[in-house]
């Protein structure tokens, strides 16, 4: 007995790879999207938890001096989990956020908002994707009395901020908006990368 088969033309089989392409195209959007929420999340909670071990750590100093990066990062000071600490303590001391970006902790160099000289400090974020900015900017502007953005790369952060860097977002008496924060994430001139630095004072 003769069987004839037919195969799938080359049409069909197109169709076919054109479906699964779209399937996995927005499977890994999707899991994307879902990555970087949780790092918005864990990035404010960590943020969140290392201000109040601060505060908690120098409340019986006279100012913020000692409140640097170096000093902070030691085991004793426990202020940030160990496995995003390079180097506890010593000069080379470096701290990294969950978007790969460093932290970096300076008390503040000059008089702001009324406030004297190292009696508060500056609290940077740097390497923070545009895409996540405005959602943590929005999430962590209750931690500090003000706060700011720059759309720059990480690469460009020198050196530990000692005052707000960029577009101020917060500032006493004034407030971010949606709108405000998402054109400071990503203006015309977009580095694909942000700094948020906030300013968090004794007290």
């Amino acid at each position: 007995m003769n069987h004839s088969q037919r195969g799938y033309s080359l049409i069909e089989l197109s169709i076919v790879l054109a479906i699964i392409a779209v399937v996995i195209g927005g499977a890994i959007t999707g899991v994307q999207a879902i990555l970087q929420s949780n790092n918005v999340n864990k990035t404010i909670s960590n943020t969140n938890r290392a201000i109040g071990a601060i505060t908690s750590k120098l409340i019986r100093d006279n100012s913020y001096a000692l409140a640097t990066t170096v000093n902070l990062s030691s085991r004793a000071m426990g202020v940030w989990e160990e496995k995003t600490v390079t180097n506890p303590g010593l000069g080379t001391a470096a701290v990294t956020n969950e978007f790969g970006g460093a932290v970096h902790v300076a008390p503040m160099a000059t008089a702001t908002y009324g406030l004297a000289t190292n009696q508060a400090y500056v609290y940077t974020l740097t390497g923070v994707p545009t895409s996540a900015c405005t959602d943590l900017a929005l999430g962590l502007e209750s931690l500090g009395l003000g706060l700011a953005v720059n759309n720059q790369l990480a690469s460009a952060v020198a050196t530990a901020p000692t005052a707000l860097s960029g577009t101020v977002l917060k500032s006493p008496g004034v407030l971010p908006t949606s709108a405000t924060v998402s054109q400071a994430c990503a203006p015309s001139a977009n580095t694909g990368q942000t700094t948020i630095t906030m300013l968090i004072p004794r007290s």
